[in-house]
């Protein structure tokens, strides 16, 4: 099974990490994002609401998690960068079909997650250090008799659209002509509601995420990630 490297992902497009705080001893020189967050007096953070345990929504509907903390520390070293002590914080939902796009057309200045660090996708956007390291692995029903991938023969398989996690089993599928009917869903949290619901015999993602995905559920007993 492939190794994924979660990211923080496209870390202002275009400019490196390194370079951007670097650039604040000429904050005179700006240029690129940080003039536009400078001039504009704001920077928008795109943040998902269901990457548990990377960036949710919590209760109150606070967004929070591991990676989202992360772009707070980032947005203190911007206000240093550009000396904006008071610069406002926006924070725009987004997900995995759309988060790169977002960034390219400057919609968001940032966005902290589980985005994986793809060729592809390097060609579009910058990308900094690594937050993380997963594998992609199979959340499933104890009683499901499925424990690898030719136990999932004639079944369902539910994928969060946009990852590489569906691009990897569409690709899989295509090069094995594997009889694996597979199923898109909008986010994380719907994956595992279709899952739950029966619909899908597993769940296809990043370990991390699934195993944050079970211990949340009420019903967390009847599940192992295999």
């Amino acid at each position: 099974m492939k190794t994924l490297t979660r990211l923080a992902a496209a870390a202002f497009a275009g400019l490196a990490l390194t370079t951007l705080f670097a650039a604040g001893a000429q904050a005179q020189e700006l240029t690129g994002t940080l003039k536009k967050i400078k001039d504009a007096g704001v920077i928008v953070l795109g943040h998902r609401e269901s990457s548990v345990p990377y960036s949710y929504i919590a209760q109150g509907n606070e967004v929070v998690g591991y990676s989202h903390e992360f772009a707070l520390k980032i947005v203190e070293q911007v206000k240093k960068a550009i000396n904006a002590p008071n610069l406002t914080v926006r924070l725009l939902p987004v997900n995995a079909q759309n988060r790169i796009t977002l960034m390219q057309n400057g919609t968001i200045d940032l966005e902290c997650g589980g985005t994986s660090n793809t060729a592809e996708r390097r060609r579009q956007v910058e990308f900094s250090n690594s937050l993380s390291i997963t594998q992609a692995r199979l959340l499933t029903r104890k009683d499901s008799g499925v424990k690898e991938w030719g136990d999932l023969a004639n079944k369902t398989v539910v994928v969060t659209a946009g990852t590489t996690s569906e691009r990897f089993l569409r690709d899989y599928l295509d090069k094995n002509k594997t009889p694996i009917t597979m199923v898109s869903a909008k986010d994380h949290a719907q994956a595992f509601i279709l899952q739950q619901s029966n619909r899908a015999a597993a769940f296809f993602m990043d370990s991390d995420v699934l195993a944050a995905t079970m211990a949340r559920a009420k019903d967390s007993a009847d599940y192992v990630i295999t």
